[in-house]
């Protein structure tokens, strides 16, 4: 693995105030590597990262898959514009719709060079397993990359695949899975509501360092025990 600067990437579409924030660990020489295809949602993000001098951020208008190809995005009304989709909830009234670029993970990480991959943010509405099928190389040759991914039931089913197929997919390359609960990480369980957010790592030694040391020893007490 090399002793690049830290890398970070956001896929696709969500979280420019996350950005903002999660950007902050990354050092002087880090980058986040941010991808909104919304056109409204990249014209927010570009502004809120020129107003915060969010120089280590990098934002890029399309969206991560599986395949390099143009697609269509369905877009929702501006009061939940954030579920705009690569899939039309109802396919018999998909409503308005732009066309947008997607690419994979491997493809761009090759064109920019990137060293390392420290973390990757998965917020796809359903394509998440799209984003991971992506996303092999990058991922086999990060050992210690580690991902967030939103495992959304409903969502999911309608680009054909299940939290159970996004499960299979990240256990077995390896990675042991984390729930995000209102208390902590902990061992994840079988999603029964609609959406969780998943924390997966190969080694919990990345996510350790990351941590408070007070905390670092709450969760290893609470994953001992679980």
């Amino acid at each position: 693995m090399s002793t690049g600067p830290r890398q970070r990437s956001e896929c696709p579409w969500r979280g420019h105030l996350a950005t903002l924030r999660n950007g902050l660990p990354i050092g002087a020489t880090g980058r986040v590597h941010a991808f909104e295809p919304h056109p409204g949602l990249h014209a927010v993000r570009c502004r809120n990262v020129r107003r915060a001098r969010c120089a280590g951020v990098l934002t890029r208008r399309f969206a991560l898959g599986r395949a390099a190809e143009s697609r269509d995005l369905f877009l929702h009304p501006i009061d939940n514009v954030g579920a705009s989709a690569l899939v039309p909830i109802d396919p018999g009234r998909p409503g308005p719709r732009v066309s947008v670029t997607t690419t994979t993970l491997d493809a761009y990480a090759d064109a920019a060079a990137l060293e390392r991959v420290d973390l990757v943010k998965i917020d796809a509405e359903g394509a998440e397993l799209e984003v991971l099928e992506g996303a092999a190389a990058v991922l086999t040759a990060n050992p210690e990359v580690v991902l967030v991914v939103e495992f959304p039931r409903d969502n999911g089913r309608r680009f054909g695949h299940s939290v159970e197929d996004l499960e299979v997919r990240l256990r077995n390359v390896g990675f042991n899975l984390f729930s995000i609960t209102a208390r902590g990480l902990a061992r994840y369980t079988p999603v029964a509501e609609l959406a969780v957010n998943v924390v997966a790592c190969r080694r919990l030694v990345p996510i350790l360092r990351a941590l408070p040391e007070s905390y670092a020893a709450w969760l290893l007490g609470q994953l001992a025990r679980a």
